[in-house]
């Protein structure tokens, strides 16, 4: 587990919102650095943090007791082959881990052997001083190694990073977890990233990116058809890979609504409700290779022929 967390995985494994985290650093009561903060001051501010209250071992339980006896539930594992690279991923993490372990556990035997090798060199003064320090050494090394100590929050960690996945988009720096079967782009939409896209189902290739870092997995066929060169460097399309592990991509973000475009789109009534008499639910559905893009606050001009036109004031993020 690294020693500095993003603010999204760091809300994440304490089980708060991110909003939360940030108005304690506006408050000063956190420090951070560049949209991270460190393991030690977040457990400094919250000191109480448990495995047994964290937020996404009880819903890998609740999974778990049910069986996956609905549709549903079963969405929110990823999918059986990324499931398991991600643990490939972990497993290894932990031989990594382990290989250190014997690394460190060599090394300090070649510290002892050194220190009685010098030792019987020394005078009866220097003698003491050396029996010290083998002493504090003693001493680290067992507090270190202590039996039973767990890092509560190096497990929800490990626990994380195999139901989710952390993605960072350059140059914006935004970021975002994927979670379930939702691919890159249904998640960076899901935490109300704007990042470019059309179609969303693969046709168009707006929402092609590279991967800067990390292992992605393809999850769905496109039509669109990206070349071997920019495959060999790292391009894929958003709408049809998932992450397997932490991520880093580039890609355009939206800033402002100075940075979406002027979209003109010919739709078909699908469905449509009746609420009072002042209101009506009407369901449009867009062409396949074309998508409404938009940014909640935005508004949309409608018109059916040319007989009736209104604008209408989007409230929420596409999601």
């Amino acid at each position: 587990m690294s020693d500095v967390l993003s603010l999204t995985r760091a809300a994440r494994l304490i089980g708060v919102t991110r909003a939360e985290l940030q108005k304690k650093i506006q408050r000063g009561e956190m420090i951070s650095h560049d949209g991270t903060v460190t393991v030690g001051n977040l457990l400094a501010c919250y000191p109480d943090a448990q495995l047994e209250d964290d937020a996404e071992t009880r819903r890998i339980a609740q999974i778990k007791e049910r069986a996956f006896g609905k549709r549903v539930l079963e969405r929110s594992l990823p999918e059986p082959e990324v499931l398991a690279a991600r643990i490939i991923e972990l497993s290894k993490t932990l031989a990594h881990s382990e290989a250190q372990i014997k690394r460190f556990n060599a090394l300090l035997g070649k510290l002892w052997d050194k220190l009685n090798e010098t030792e019987a060199k020394l005078d009866a003064e220097a003698h003491a001083t050396v029996e010290e320090l083998r002493q504090w050494i003693t001493l680290e090394v067992e507090m270190a190694t202590e039996p039973g100590f767990i890092n509560p929050l190096a497990v929800k960690d490990a626990v994380l990073s195999v139901m989710t996945a952390q993605v960072t988009v350059l140059p914006s720096k935004h970021d975002f977890m994927v979670e379930g079967h939702d691919t890159l782009l249904e998640a960076a939409m899901r935490a109300g990233i704007p990042l470019d896209y059309g179609c969303s189902g693969g046709n168009c290739g707006k929402c092609k990116a590279k991967v800067v870092s990390g292992k992605v997995r393809k999850t769905r066929l496109h039509d669109f058809v990206i070349s071997e060169v920019e495959k060999s460097q790292g391009y894929i399309l958003l709408c049809s890979n998932t992450a397997v592990s932490d991520v880093v991509i580039e890609a355009p973000v939206a800033n402002s609504v100075l940075d979406m475009p002027f979209q003109q789109i010919k739709a078909h009534v699908k469905t449509t409700g009746h609420i009072n008499d002042d209101m009506l639910l009407l369901h449009l559905q867009t062409p396949r290779t074309q998508r409404l893009r938009f940014l909640a606050g935005q508004s949309v001009t409608l018109r059916v022929g040319q007989s009736y036109s209104a604008e209408l004031p989007i409230a929420s993020c596409p999601c």
